[in-house]
């Protein structure tokens, strides 16, 4: 008789062989990269260079060189920068805290905890040489936030080429339905302990650890509660919630993007959604069937409450695609001919509008010039023919005319869509040429 405990082991065939052989020169291959990715990014001494964190300071004080606190720091860019490098190697670099304001967006109240430039500088290194590179390896092609090469223009880009990969998918018909989702105070919900899990998954060195756990810890601390404090809170480490992130700091924003990562993958492989994409806490997943998406919300709300993120009920819709809906303030909309279009949501041309008004208002009492005004309508009118809204855009001017008694200013994207001599009078839209 054979003992219970003895276990019996069959010779593998010729093909289990062969398999397993490529699948161990598949992780061989993925180990040599890893380490090679690790000889490049996992390095602190390469972040506190003096040429690294020259080369940030040159980024983190692009376009904002009219505050009296980047000026103050280049008066002794090389004494600071010196100061800062001897910080570093010694381990005792340490968070001045921030500077807290609130800030109000579209009628909702942010709390902005801004870091001084100072930490801008060490963070904008830090970033650029190892924390960006290692984490944005993993994200999905259609994560579109803070990363270089991506953004909302493009997010929007991969919405219309999902519509219409998903219109000739599904028998070249319209009739389908999108799952809208967002997250209800997504900053503020994200744990500390699952950052740090997710830092050393990608990083061996310690220092480098250290160095994201002081620029993370601190936001754990309850909110100042007043506008530009500059003192450094004192708080007990009792009082840490261990969770939140500040807005207004550059590790926090890759953190952010990089920490709903998990749900992603889930989406695309066990959910095995094709047509899915997330900006930030924004995302949408496209289905044929109302009771798919259902489903898919479902499991998608009991995946994130082991990571503290909360679906916002109100703000999340299951909609035909018919119908429209609006996603990154554009709206989209997929017809019978499998035709795309796009147009601005009303509430930001509602806005524009009132802001043209209150600008006005600014110019006759003397608070604004003109050429300021200028420039504020172009970028929006930029913005604008971006998202084809090429009668938004002609209605607009005639309001600008009618307005400032002037022709409104021209911008780049208008060279591309000028409108054909014949068609000048009527006003009709390029799209239609």
């Amino acid at each position: 008789m054979v003992n219970s405990e003895t276990t019996i082991h069959r010779p593998m065939t010729s093909t289990e062989r062969r398999r397993l052989q490529k699948y161990q020169r598949r992780k061989a291959k993925r180990e040599e990269h890893k380490q090679a990715l690790y000889a490049q990014y996992d390095c602190y001494d390469e972040i506190i260079s003096a040429q690294a964190l020259y080369l940030a300071n040159k980024k983190s004080r692009k376009n904002v060189c009219w505050k009296a606190s980047v000026q103050r720091y280049q008066m002794n860019l090389l004494r600071n920068l010196l100061a800062t490098k001897k910080s570093l190697e010694a381990g005792k670099y340490k968070s001045k805290g921030f500077v807290e304001f609130v800030a109000q967006e579209r009628g909702k109240e942010r709390h902005i905890r801004s870091v001084h430039f100072s930490e801008r500088v060490v963070q904008r290194s830090l970033c650029d040489n190892a924390l960006v590179p290692m984490l944005s390896k993993g994200l999905i092609y259609d994560n579109g936030a803070c990363i270089k090469g991506k953004g909302v223009d493009r997010s929007l880009n991969r919405l219309d080429t999902h519509l219409a990969q998903f219109y000739r998918q599904n028998g070249c018909t319209n009739e389908g339905y999108v799952l809208q989702f967002d997250f209800s105070g997504y900053f503020d919900s994200i744990l500390h302990d699952i950052c740090y899990k997710m830092y050393e998954n990608v990083f061996n060195d310690k220092r480098i650890l250290e160095l994201l756990h002081g620029f993370v810890h601190p936001f754990g601390f309850p909110f100042m509660r007043s506008n530009w404090h500059r003192e450094k809170p004192n708080f007990s480490e009792a009082e840490n919630s261990g969770m939140s992130l500040g807005l207004g700091s550059q590790v926090s924003q890759i953190t952010a993007v990089s920490y709903a990562d998990a749900l992603d993958h889930f989406i695309k492989q066990t959910l095995h959604a094709r047509f899915y994409g997330r900006y930030t806490d924004d995302g949408y997943l496209l289905f044929r069937t109302k009771s798919e998406a259902k489903t898919a919300y479902k499991m998608i709300q009991k995946f994130c409450e082991p990571y503290g993120i909360r679906v916002n009920e109100r703000k999340t819709h299951i909609v035909k695609l018919s119908h429209g809906f609006t996603y990154l303030k554009v709206k989209h909309r997929l017809t019978k001919t499998g035709k795309v279009l796009r147009c601005l949501s009303r509430d930001c041309v509602t806005k524009q509008r009132r802001k043209m008004k209150k600008l006005l208002k600014l110019r006759e009492q003397g608070r604004i010039q003109m050429e300021d005004i200028e420039k504020a309508y172009s970028s929006w009118k930029g913005h604008a023919l971006q998202r084809w809204a090429y009668k938004t855009v002609a209605n607009m001017d005639e309001l600008y005319r009618s307005l400032y008694n002037c022709d409104p200013p021209k911008c780049k994207l208008e060279k591309k869509w000028r409108y054909p001599e014949w068609k000048t009078e009527n006003r009709e839209s390029p799209a239609r040429k």
